[in-house]
C-alpha cells in the first residue's frame, strides 16, 4: 500500500520532469511571465446540507479554499484547507419535548498537485490531515468526539477553461478505513480563478 501512494505522490513529479519546456521569449516577456503572482491560481468551495431522520437533524455549512501554483501551465501544486460548521439537534425518545443541541467545527489541511491532461481535463492528487466530529449519543445528551486521520486522495476533474470557471472532481481515498461506513469517494464541485 504504501509503494502505490508513493508512487501517485511521485507521478506528478515524473509528468514535470518530463514535460518540461522552454521557450524563448524577449527579457521583458520573460520577466513578465516569471513573476511570483502570474503563476498563482485560486479555487475553492462552498458547501450546505441538512440531514433530519425524527430523532435527529444536522445542518453543516462550510468553505474550502486553495491556491495553486503553476510550476508550468499544465502542472501545479498548492495547500488547500477546509472549513465546516456543525450544528446538531437530538430529541431524546421519550423525553417529552426536550432538545440537546451541540455546535461543533470540522477542519482540513493538506497540500495538492494537479495535471492537467487536456486543456478541460485535469489529474489531482491530495494529501491532508483531517479532524472531524462524531458525534455520540450518550442516554439523554449528546456527546462529541474527534477523529483525526490522513487522507490520500487521487482522482480526475474537469474545468469549464475559462478565467472564472468552475470545476468538477471525483476522488478516492487510498488511506480510507476498512471501519468506515462513509463511501472512500468523494465528489466536489467548486470554482476557479485563473486556473
Amino acid at each position: 500500500m504504501k509503494q502505490i501512494i508513493l508512487t501517485v505522490f511521485l507521478l506528478p513529479l515524473f509528468f514535470v520532469m518530463t514535460n518540461a519546456q522552454v521557450t524563448v521569449r524577449s527579457s521583458r516577456d520573460a520577466a513578465k511571465t516569471n513573476s511570483f503572482a502570474t503563476h498563482l491560481w485560486y479555487g475553492g468551495g462552498l458547501n450546505v446540507g441538512f440531514a433530519n431522520d425524527g430523532f435527529s437533524s444536522l445542518f453543516r455549512v462550510g468553505v474550502s479554499p486553495m491556491v495553486g501554483y503553476k510550476i508550468f501551465e499544465e502542472f501545479s501544486i498548492g495547500p488547500r484547507l477546509s472549513l465546516q460548521y456543525d450544528h446538531y439537534r437530538f430529541r431524546p425518545f421519550g423525553s417529552g419535548g426536550s432538545v440537546e443541541t451541540t455546535n461543533s467545527l470540522y477542519w482540513a489541511a493538506g497540500v495538492f498537485s494537479r495535471y492537467k491532461v487536456l486543456r478541460t481535463i485535469f489529474a489531482h492528487v491530495e494529501y491532508e490531515f483531517e479532524n472531524a466530529p462524531v458525534y455520540a449519543i450518550s442516554g439523554n445528551s449528546i456527546e462529541v468526539l474527534r477523529r483525526e486521520r490522513t487522507n490520500a486522495h487521487v482522482g480526475a476533474g474537469y474545468n469549464s477553461g475559462d478565467k472564472f470557471g468552475y470545476e468538477i472532481l471525483l476522488l478516492y481515498n487510498l488511506l480510507h478505513p476498512e471501519n468506515d461506513i462513509n463511501p472512500p469517494f468523494s465528489f466536489r464541485i467548486g470554482f476557479t480563478y485563473n486556473f
